[in-house]
């Protein structure tokens, strides 16, 4: 079976692959879908895996010409700039649309439209994805965000080296992590430069958003005090909180510097970061901008994704309820029951809220259970939505016996069995419904006869078997009175019934260094010899 797996990871080069498909044209005269499909097949039967392959059988070899071309423009203008020597900037200018032609693979960005050929909204040719990863890799490798970077200063340059950061960046982390954490502080100067011009605004805010994706240097950079991104993007705010795509940009980039979402790194910056944007006044004016757009879901769904990385802790909390955004979050799901994004990043709104005792009550015992119960009916397929909705659940019964009832009158029990049946594999929604089946029966044994008249336990027992849910659903089974036994693998790969209880095992350590060995002196007397019986002459 490892034999098996080991082949069925084999990978080639796009070269090889390449040259396989110009072989089977030059030598064996077939034609070119012919010579794809031949090697294609022939590949797969030796177990080679292709998803890191262009298959379209795409002559590459001028668009590497190109890119490498454009790259090498990019680099030597760069250099130019920082022995302060003058640069073609219409050369640059084109070097850089050769790089967003490099990394196309959706709809054109406003440099790269013609209003006399198209509308801006028609999309792009889609290139192959995997030939667009393999144009993004060489991009890192020769450090291109790293020559942008030195653009943005320059008026001429900036509004171009800002949507090339964009499409370079998006979706390749090597490529983030070779863009210099210092030319965060330069972007965020420029976005306060710039402020006055709306559309230079949005891009600057983009490319923040897309650069602190899942790159926590750059978050740590872009919110230091002394650089002062966090206070910019309020700024932008409220200099254009009238501009619907000026706010949805801004909204991308607080919730992107304020989220933990770079799992290379044990810590984040991230719950300070959103403190901080707290302190700042961030709050109001995203209230205030919800009240600005309340028919525009794209808006609702980007200010739902920044109030929710606001909704870090108990003050933030208390603030949104003081300002009015409870309500607010509650009329989206009400004024968007058919929109599965606005529901879902509504839900997550309503998780953080969930976290206040008194806030949570509100939600409970008003309006806003029955719209998240009837918001997993509609979107059935929707595994976001469902931990976000399970998730709630768990934190408004959590110590409150009216809001348990609550639950229970409107269905839920029935909504938690079928998130759980419908999402058997998803690790997160297991998970939060088994924490809504604890806090219901937590203070409530009464609602226990409901929960296992729904087949709870068979439904447990099947969360209990997924990655990520096991403590949970053991958790679960115990609370409803049920035997449940904890399977786990010690640190010697062997399989052990329940959990070991610190203290169960005689510990190793060894206080006073010893080897065990009572007879060691008269070991090494009995070893020892003279120099005369190892030969030496004396």
């Amino acid at each position: 079976m490892a034999g098996m797996e080991a082949m069925a990871k084999k990978r080639i080069s796009q070269q090889t692959f390449d040259e396989t498909v110009r072989e089977n044209v030059d030598d064996f005269e077939m034609e070119k879908d012919e010579a794809l499909a031949d090697a294609i097949q022939q590949f797969k039967s030796q177990g080679v895996d292709l998803t890191n392959i262009d298959t379209s059988g795409t002559d590459r070899s001028a668009e590497r010409d190109e890119l490498a071309n454009a790259l090498e423009v990019i680099k030597t203008a760069k250099d130019a700039l920082h022995d302060g020597k003058p640069i073609a900037a219409e050369e640059c200018i084109t070097a850089m649309a050769a790089l967003r032609s490099a990394c196309a693979g959706g709809p054109k960005t406003e440099l790269d439209a013609d209003p006399t050929v198209a509308d801006e909204s028609t999309p792009a040719p889609a290139r192959a994805g995997p030939g667009v990863t393999t144009n993004k890799s060489i991009i890192a490798m020769a450090k291109g965000p790293d020559s942008l970077a030195a653009f943005l200063p320059f008026v001429a340059l900036a509004p171009a080296a800002l949507d090339t950061l964009c499409a370079v960046c998006e979706d390749s982390v090597e490529n983030r992590d070779s863009f210099p954490s210092i030319a965060i502080a330069v972007l965020a100067k420029l976005l306060d430069a710039s402020m006055a011009d709306a559309d230079t605004v949005r891009r600057c805010c983009t490319t923040i958003a897309v650069l602190t994706t899942r790159t926590e240097d750059l978050k740590a950079m872009f919110v230091k005090k002394e650089v002062g991104g966090l206070r910019q993007l309020l700024t932008a705010l409220k200099t254009h909180g009238a501009d619907p795509l000026v706010v949805i940009a801004a909204c991308q980039a607080l919730r992107s510097v304020c989220s933990f979402d770079d799992l290379r790194r044990d810590f984040s910056g991230a719950y300070d970061a959103s403190r901080a944007a707290v302190e700042l006044g961030t709050i109001p004016e995203l209230i205030t901008a919800f009240r600005a757009f309340p028919d525009n879901g794209e808006v609702i769904c980007a200010l739902c994704s920044a109030m929710k990385v606001m909704a870090c802790n108990d003050d933030a909390v208390q603030q949104i309820q003081a300002g009015g955004g409870v309500p607010i979050i509650i009329k989206c799901l009400e004024d968007f029951p058919d929109s599965a994004p606005v529901c879902q990043r509504a839900a997550a709104v309503v998780r953080n809220l969930s976290g206040n005792d008194d806030v949570k009550t509100t939600l409970c015992q008003g309006n806003c259970l029955p719209l998240l119960l009837a918001a997993t009916q509609s979107h059935m397929e929707d595994a976001a939505l469902a931990e976000h909705v399970m998730a709630s659940l768990a934190a408004m019964a959590l110590r409150r016996p009216t809001n348990c009832e609550r639950i229970v009158a409107l269905n839920g029990i029935r909504q938690i069995t079928l998130c759980m049946r419908r999402f058997p594999k998803v690790a997160a929604v297991q998970r939060a419904c088994c924490l809504t089946v604890r806090n219901l029966v937590g203070r409530c044994p009464e609602l226990m006869d409901p929960l296992l008249g729904e087949n709870m336990e068979e439904l447990l027992r099947a969360a209990g078997k997924v990655p990520g849910s096991v403590d949970a659903a053991y958790a679960a089974l115990r609370d409803l009175k049920l035997e449940a036994t904890m399977v786990t693998m010690n640190a010697d790969g062997q399989i052990q019934v329940g959990v070991e209880e610190f203290g169960a095992r005689k510990s190793a350590f060894n206080p006073v260094y010893d080897d065990g060995d009572a007879n060691i002196e008269d070991k090494m007397s009995a070893a020892a010899q003279s120099p005369a019986e190892l030969g030496y002459n004396m």
